[in-house]
């Protein structure tokens, strides 16, 4: 298939690419290359990817973004709380309107598949002990409501010949080409390694699924891939029961593979957000299994930043910090329009 996917040189996306090209298929990433092009540069002698610099919320600008392409995987996004609280209108016309609009072009043009990355935090503060996709979602934060609220709106648009399809996914970890430290295993991972320490935050008794991301990218392809009987119209979350951890244990969890690790946790808010997932759908009905564990992206993290020699604090690993320097710059500059 010729497949477009958006934030195609994200944490996920350039891994999803990765993923989709060894498959044999043909991949058009759009993209607005906020951390460059280097999270592909590997893969830019395939002649099977093309590379496109441009604004979800801006499709008018590539009339023939969709020409030829026989399905889209939508990551584009704000992509964690702390982003979203930014400016919580740029979050609606990102994650809700730009992508209700990239529907909607995709079923006009025809192409049958539509796979949506969506999120656990949709789930918010669980109203249930554990949760699957039929459990009544409580999103808390802008992001989560943003997400539930694309998510119910590309589904409304099923139909016979468009087949949209949801991936929750649980909270990623694990080495990128475009790497981020502000993800839970991460950041510890870290922290421990540079200061000898763990920093738990939100009250640590919050329950969190997690999958790394190159599962999440191997299920996003599962579900390109799959029959249409099997995923159209559907919401799957996306990771393995096996690893849903409350986040004072995932701490321990990180500390045992260093030595000396100090485990503090922050005098500040409860964190609101706390859901434990249930994961069999995805499982049953495509076969998908999660081939990396919790403690394996540990190691793979500690040791990629030893040999690598990155800041892992510099601003450009934080979502946050990133899209904070970009609505600081002018508009002309590359900036965010006011």
């Amino acid at each position: 298939m010729h497949v477009l996917v958006t934030g195609g040189a994200g944490y996920l996306g350039c891994w999803v690419v990765r993923q989709l090209l060894e498959k044999g298929h043909r991949v058009r990433v759009l993209d607005r290359f906020c951390f460059g092009t280097g999270p592909l540069d590997s893969l830019l002698p395939n002649e099977e990817l093309t590379l496109l610099e441009g604004d979800i919320r801006r499709l008018q600008e590539h009339p023939g973004l969709l020409e030829g392409i026989d399905a889209v995987v939508h990551l584009a996004s704000l992509s964690n709380d702390p982003t979203c609280e930014l400016d919580v209108d740029m979050a609606t016309d990102v994650n809700v309107e730009s992508t209700v609009e990239l529907a909607k072009k995709s079923a006009e043009h025809g192409i049958a598949r539509f796979v949506l990355a969506s999120s656990c935090t949709v789930y918010g503060h669980g109203v249930f002990e554990i949760l699957d996709e039929e459990s009544p979602a409580n999103p808390v934060s802008t992001f989560g409501k943003s997400k539930l609220s694309a998510e119910s709106a590309v589904l409304r648009m099923r139909n016979n010949r468009f087949e949209p399809t949801v991936a929750r996914m649980a909270t990623m970890f694990g080495w990128s080409p475009r790497m981020r430290f502000d993800l839970a295993v991460n950041q510890m991972t870290a922290t421990a390694m540079r200061h000898g320490r763990i920093v738990v935050r939100g009250g640590g008794n919050q329950w969190r699924p997690f999958v790394h991301v190159r599962d999440a990218a191997s299920a996003i392809v599962t579900l390109v891939e799959a029959p249409g009987n099997l995923v159209s119209g559907e919401v799957f979350n996306t990771g393995s029961d096996l690893y849903n951890v409350v986040i004072k244990e995932l701490a321990k969890r990180v500390a045992t593979h260093f030595s000396g690790i100090e485990i503090e946790t922050a005098k500040d808010d409860d964190d609101l957000r706390s859901y434990r997932v249930q994961f069999e759908k995805i499982r049953s009905r495509l076969g998908f299994h999660c081939a990396y564990s919790i403690d394996e992206g540990i190691d793979e993290v500690r040791a990629e930043l030893a040999d690598s020699g990155i800041d892992p604090f510099a601003s450009r690993y934080f979502n946050v910090h990133r899209m904070k320097e970009l609505l600081a710059t002018p508009v002309a500059d590359g900036g965010e329009p006011g």
